[in-house]
């Protein structure tokens, strides 16, 4: 339990720092099915294609492979393209790690004039790029509570209708 307190705070630092100042996440559960470490320098050897002595994770998104940044989803994306789990990629130290997720939801609090929260489908989409990659939005909801807004989005792997299926 308490690897999984420490990748959820890494992301919470991680979205603080990509996402604006006037929004933030609040919640965010995910459960994992697999977590799959990569070394940084596979990492580098598969983006920038060459083998980099100098390696390091600069955030919880992106690793710098001998002066050239890379972007961890995108090394996820090409290992777990096909794979309908594959939920989001946190650096850290010497490993990249590409969570695999059955299901993931988050809230997330909007501020004036946040993008993210003009359209709950869209901005569950936006969201959903970075921290549920290729889950399923199964359901998207944003509340008013007097000047605060409140982004709430669910993603599964598997689609609602799936999970119930009836014998007929």
């Amino acid at each position: 339990m308490k690897h999984f307190s420490i990748i959820n705070k890494a992301c919470l630092l991680w979205a603080c720092f990509c996402f604006s100042t006037h929004a933030k996440i609040i919640k965010y559960d995910i459960a994992v099915t697999k977590d799959n470490y990569f070394s940084l320098k596979e990492v580098c050897k598969t983006m920038i294609k060459m083998d980099a002595p100098l390696v390091e994770a600069v955030s919880v998104s992106k690793i710098e492979c001998m002066g050239k940044l890379v972007d961890a989803i995108d090394f996820c994306d090409k290992k777990f393209t096909d794979n309908s789990q594959f939920a989001r990629a946190l650096a850290k130290d010497r490993k990249l790690n590409c969570q695999l997720a059955k299901r993931v939801s988050l809230s997330y609090l909007c501020k004036s004039g946040d993008d993210n929260c003009k359209d709950k489908d869209i901005g569950c989409q936006k969201l959903k790029s970075r921290l549920a990659r290729n889950l399923r939005i199964s359901h998207s909801s944003l509340v008013s509570n007097g000047k605060e807004k409140k982004l709430s989005c669910y993603y599964d792997s598997e689609s609602v209708e799936s999970s119930f299926k009836l014998d007929r």
